[in-house]
């Protein structure tokens, strides 16, 4: 990095080692050593070096700054989807709640293979609910039941939501349909 500074893929890539160890060992040294690389290329840094710099904050407790230079990273071409998880708790974080639901919907869009894809959905269905979007809530939560199998909570958030988004007698039709009847 000495030898060539102006080439700023090497502090990025410096960054980027740093923050690892921080997030690894929890060394403050790591974490200080990361935000300095990533500070020297922060101006013409890509999405993704972008999206580093925004980790290295927000374990650094600098949540405000981390949601600013998050959001510059999503905006920024090609963007790494990987950094709209990171906007969406760092606003989320704030109380930017329409903000970190946008993010995860960006990226439930721009990401084929998501392996957290079910718990994203959830995420989205409770923020949605947080913002009185019922309707939205109950479509999320659907999309999460159908990717994967959850226990008895999950269905009384999307019955909570049914309840908000549709006349309360067809969200009771909905939980007799579901409740064993007696006579079984």
């Amino acid at each position: 990095a000495e030898l060539f500074p102006e080439t700023p893929n090497v502090y990025a890539a410096l960054g980027q080692v740093w923050l690892e160890a921080a997030e690894d060992w929890g060394d403050p040294t790591d974490l200080r050593k990361a935000l300095e690389a990533f500070e020297r290329v922060a101006n013409n840094a890509s999405s993704e070096t972008l999206g580093h710099y925004g980790r290295a904050l927000m374990l650094a407790g600098q949540h405000a700054r981390a949601e600013g230079v998050l959001r510059q990273a999503a905006q920024r071409f090609p963007t790494d989807p990987e950094v709209l998880p990171h906007l969406a708790a760092a606003a989320e974080r704030l109380g930017h709640l329409d903000d970190a639901r946008q993010a995860l919907v960006r990226y439930s869009i721009l990401v084929d293979e998501d392996r957290e894809e079910a718990s994203h959905a959830i995420r989205i269905a409770d923020l949605s609910m947080q913002l009185n979007d019922a309707v939205s809530a109950v479509a999320w939560y659907q999309k999460s039941e159908s990717l994967a199998a959850h226990g008895g909570s999950l269905f009384v958030q999307r019955v909570e939501a049914q309840a908000k988004a549709r006349p309360l007698d067809q969200a009771r039709a909905r939980v007799d349909r579901a409740m064993p009847s007696d006579t079984e």
